[in-house]
């Protein structure tokens, strides 16, 4: 497949120690390319409406994705009470699917995708790539991290989603 081969490709050009970090890079690069398009007026999104929109832009690109919320379980050591909902986002179909089980980068690669859409790290719960039904992230309140404000301060509103090249 065309996916395939890129990917040996870029394994071939690219030294063995590097790797991971240019499929990562690659990612970085998407996300801030999508939100340098839609702009930013300052005014900060929810997470819960900005998950809407990640999840609309992931849609457009053919990964089937939605996300819901996890009620959050008492912490008997939280000192603060906090106890905020997390959230898991689900991507159903994934575009790498018959080259990532031989190429890891390609879910490193996603993985990337959705921490720098997001704004905060989240963890791959569940994946297609080793027998899972789908790729699961958890994206929660995570202590000590705050999401950048540049990916959550995104307006979508006058964003449009390329044509499909082809």
């Amino acid at each position: 497949s065309l996916a395939e081969h890129l990917v040996r490709q870029i394994k071939q050009l690219v030294p063995p120690e590097q790797v991971e970090g240019a499929f990562q890079a690659m990612a970085i690069g998407i996300a801030a390319e999508i939100t340098d398009e839609m702009g930013d007026d300052g005014n900060s999104v929810a997470l819960e409406e900005w998950l809407e929109r990640v999840t609309a832009f992931l849609n457009q690109r053919g990964y089937l994705a939605c996300w819901d919320t996890v009620e959050p379980v008492d912490d008997m050591d939280a000192d603060d009470g906090n106890r905020e909902n997390g959230y898991l986002l689900h991507k159903y179909n994934c575009p790498y699917a018959d080259v990532s089980t031989e190429h890891s980068e390609l879910c490193l690669m996603d993985q990337a995708l959705i921490n720098a859409l997001l704004g905060r790290p989240c963890e791959r719960i569940n994946s297609m790539a080793e027998n899972g039904g789908c790729c699961t992230y958890r994206i929660g309140p995570i202590e000590g991290v705050q999401p950048e404000p540049a990916t959550l301060n995104v307006q979508w509103a006058d964003w449009t989603a390329p044509a499909p090249a082809g």
